[in-house]
């Protein structure tokens, strides 16, 4: 659910979502347990659900908030972090218009 959940975001723009997003996404779903799903936010985001998601979720810790990230999307923006630092540390090439 989480998944196809930040799928759904992705393809709006987002590249993660806020764990109380997520939480919401999982109690508005029309499961047929829902009456015995006795999740928390808390319980989203402890240690054996995170290390469960680990294989496609990346659970970012920041200072007031978390968030989920799909793996792949963590390491699409490593790459282009990476592709740009690269570009930006090395030498300016010349162009032909500065050439004139």
């Amino acid at each position: 659910m989480i998944i196809d959940y930040l799928y759904t975001v992705g393809a709006q723009g987002d590249c993660y979502s806020v764990i109380e997003d997520v939480y919401d996404n999982i109690l508005d779903n029309p499961l047929f347990y829902k009456r015995e799903l006795r999740l928390t936010k808390d319980q989203l985001i402890s240690e054996p659900y995170v290390k469960h998601f680990s294989n496609k979720l990346a659970l970012v810790e920041n200072e007031d908030r978390n968030y989920f990230y799909l793996n792949e999307v963590v390491r699409a923006e490593e790459i282009v972090r990476e592709t740009v630092t690269t570009l930006l540390e090395r030498e300016d090439h010349p162009t032909a218009r500065a050439l004139k």
